[in-house]
């Protein structure tokens, strides 16, 4: 008895095909030899799956590792940044300020970034620049709060131009006080009131040339902020009648008033310390002056020319008459030299035609030999002076004081 491999139906061992299904005792052997074939394919596709998925698996598994590394990595990175591993602030915390240093026409003189720390503050500050003034204040303080964020982002200085800069008819510069020297004047009035204030800015100087030559002012009034009146200030200005000079001028430069032809009377206050070369040279119509205590230095030619001019009183704190001081005062009859004049320069009175006599302080050490028209002038002088020692060399004319 046996059974049939394909269906197990029960068969005689004679029989050479299943009745029930068929099969064939040949069949019987290629099914077995098929079915054993099956089974060893499926055990080896088995091992080769087994084989594949354990790799499959260790590589998953390094991916994992990989990855929970990078995660820590990331998580090491955040907190240094952050600072709680270093006790720092946060980087990313840290405010940038931007500092320009800007002219009034939109020049960038200069720019700077600053940094500034979480809570802290930084201090910017105003610079110099060749040319410019600062129109602003010299200094800003810029915090930040605990998240970094700062109170202004920018900050800007703004800078005035110093040199020609225009006000109505004036012309003028800045100075490094911040006031105002007026250097020039386009207007054609008669009556000039030049303005304590100019933009702003206090007018303390007359500048050098500011009003040269403008012949047709006949009146100038300068207000009491001025302390300067500069070289050629007013020079050559011929119909210029009268001016007033105020108390807190303290120098008078060179050629200042020269050639105010008509300009008949000056008063120069107290405050003023020098006057320039050539000063009031060729004001032909000045007929009478007089110079304050407070006068230490007169230049050369500085009252040359005056024509008209009758007498000078010269005060104690001047020391020297310096070269053709009075050359030309052809008009001059009455001067008094003080004490404390110790010499007496080239040409100081040559060409003073009307000045017949004049005395000599003891004080005097040194006179130049052209000082005086000797066949006109008669000189009083003190016993064993200097003076007097002149005058013998010299042959000139003299009596003395005593």
């Amino acid at each position: 008895m046996r059974y049939c491999p394909k269906c197990g139906n029960k068969m005689e061992s004679t029989w050479t095909f299943c009745p029930k299904c068929g099969m064939q005792p040949e069949q019987t052997a290629d099914l077995a030899y098929d079915e054993l074939d099956n089974e060893a394919t499926t055990a080896y596709g088995d091992a080769e799956t087994e084989l594949v998925k354990e790799p499959k698996r260790g590589l998953r598994g390094i991916w994992v590792i990989i990855g929970i590394a990078a995660g820590l990595l990331a998580a090491v990175a955040v907190l240094y940044f952050s600072g709680a591993l270093t006790g720092r602030e946060s980087r990313r915390a840290v405010a940038e300020v931007q500092v320009i240093w800007q002219a009034e026409d939109g020049t960038v003189l200069a720019s700077e970034t600053l940094t500034i720390e979480p809570s802290g503050k930084v201090t910017a500050r105003a610079r110099v620049f060749d040319g410019y003034v600062l129109d602003d204040e010299s200094s800003v303080t810029v915090t930040a709060d605990e998240n970094g964020k700062p109170s202004r982002e920018r900050v800007t200085f703004s800078y005035l131009s110093r040199s020609n800069r225009k006000s109505d008819r004036f012309t003028y510069e800045i100075n490094d006080d911040g006031t105002a020297t007026i250097t020039g004047y386009s207007g054609d009035t008669e009556n000039l009131f030049i303005p304590q204030e100019i933009d702003h800015f206090s007018v303390t100087a007359i500048g050098r040339d500011a009003f040269n030559y403008k012949n047709t002012l006949s009146f100038v009034s300068i207000p009491d902020t001025v302390t300067s009146i500069g070289a050629s200030a007013f020079c050559g200005c011929s119909s210029l009648l009268s001016i007033t000079i105020p108390k807190g001028v303290t120098s008078i430069g060179e050629y200042a008033f020269s050639g105010c032809s008509k300009l008949t009377s000056i008063t120069i206050p107290d405050s003023v310390t020098s006057i320039g070369d050539y000063a009031f040279y060729e004001c032909r119509s000045l007929t009478s002056i007089t110079i304050p205590d407070s006068v230490t230095s007169i230049g050369k030619y500085a009252f040359g020319g005056c024509s008209s001019l009758t007498t000078i009183t010269i005060p104690d704190t001047v020391t020297s008459i310096g070269e053709s001081t009075f050359n030309g005062c052809r008009s001059l009859t009455s001067i008094t030299i003080p004490d404390s004049v110790t010499s007496i320069g080239e040409y100081a009175f040559n060409g003073c035609y009307k000045l017949t006599s004049i005395t000599i302080p003891a004080s005097v050490t040194y006179i130049s030999v052209l000082a005086f028209n000797w066949d006109v002038v008669s000189f009083i002088v003190s016993r064993g002076s200097f003076a007097e020692e002149y005058c013998d060399t010299n042959g000139c004319h003299y009596t003395y004081s005593e």
